[in-house]
């Protein structure tokens, strides 16, 4: 689907038999050339788009941002914004997050959709304590960013304090 417009050439379009004039019912077309030109397909940004790539839309069952449709226990809105695919359970291509300690940094990775429209923001938090639920953006020591493909940068969040911390990333969803 796509959208589209008819280009058409016409000769010697008369209203009734040329030879007789006895066509009262409508035209008489001697030569008639039509074009039908479709034009780029119209995709949606954001996570209507990711669904578009899967032919899913919003009223297909569990494709909501917070529902999992291919029911991995990875929701799709992480699915979407870890290069995932909600189609496949177990899907090896999607990226999920790594944390690296070494000579005393925590480094955390994670990666970022580059699309301004994606309609989606990440946030890693850090709490010393599992069980409590103040989970919180900390002030990164350092955080690099670097190409991982021309879909998504590769985000290095580092840490270097003596601090045991346990680490999530947030996705929410925002108007695209």
């Amino acid at each position: 689907s796509g959208s589209y417009f008819v280009v058409g050439t016409y000769n010697d379009l008369s209203n009734g038999d040329l030879s007789s004039g006895a066509n009262t019912a409508g035209y008489d077309i001697d030569d008639l050339n039509i074009q039908i030109l479709l034009g780029p397909e119209i995709i949606p940004p954001g996570y209507d788009g990711y669904l578009y790539e899967y032919e899913l839309t919003r009223e297909d069952a569990n494709t909501g941002e917070f529902e999992d449709y291919d029911s991995d226990g990875v929701l799709n809105v992480y699915e979407y914004g870890y290069n995932g695919d909600m189609t496949i359970a177990d899907d090896p291509d999607i990226v999920l997050p790594q944390l690296v300690v070494s000579g005393g940094t925590a480094s955390y990775y994670h990666v970022e959709l580059k699309d301004p429209q994606s309609g989606i923001t990440y946030s890693v938090e850090t709490t010393d304590n599992i069980k409590d639920t103040g989970f919180a953006t900390p002030a990164w020591d350092d955080e690099i960013v670097t190409d991982y493909d021309a879909y998504f940068n590769m985000i290095q969040n580092d840490l270097t304090s003596g601090d045991v911390y346990f680490y999530r990333t947030v996705i929410t969803t925002n108007a695209p």
